[in-house]
């Protein structure tokens, strides 16, 4: 029981985060994006919590199956953060790194992320 309660928290965080970046980019445009500094806020707060969630998840696991369906959620949250803070950072200071160097610092931080899990 505990194993699906900590599954299904983390699904709804990961759910709030696609309502807010999906959805919510229907309701507000990039400028109201950019002016309200609560909404990128509550988006990592979200994916925070959701890795956080399914940590415990993967600690619970009993099963090969179940560790294995947790790392895919593992794998998708730790990629999403990486592409995000990556098209965050190109839209902000596209001026300020060329896009080859944009590119080699998005692989190279994908490696770690992915080095880093069990």
């Amino acid at each position: 029981m505990r194993f699906q309660s900590w599954q299904r928290l983390a699904n709804l965080y990961d759910e709030e985060v696609d309502l807010l970046l999906n959805d919510g980019s229907k309701q507000i445009n990039v400028v109201g994006w950019r002016r309200n500094s609560n909404l990128p806020q509550r988006v990592e707060a979200s994916r925070r919590r959701s890795r956080r969630c399914l940590l415990m998840t993967f600690g619970l696991a009993k099963t090969a199956s179940q560790q294995g369906e947790i790392h895919e959620s593992l794998a998708l949250v730790y990629h999403d953060t990486v592409d995000f803070r990556t098209l965050y950072h190109s839209m902000i200071k596209d001026r300020l790194y060329p896009k080859k160097t944009h590119h080699r610092r998005y692989f190279a931080r994908m490696l770690q992320v992915s080095s880093r899990m069990p």
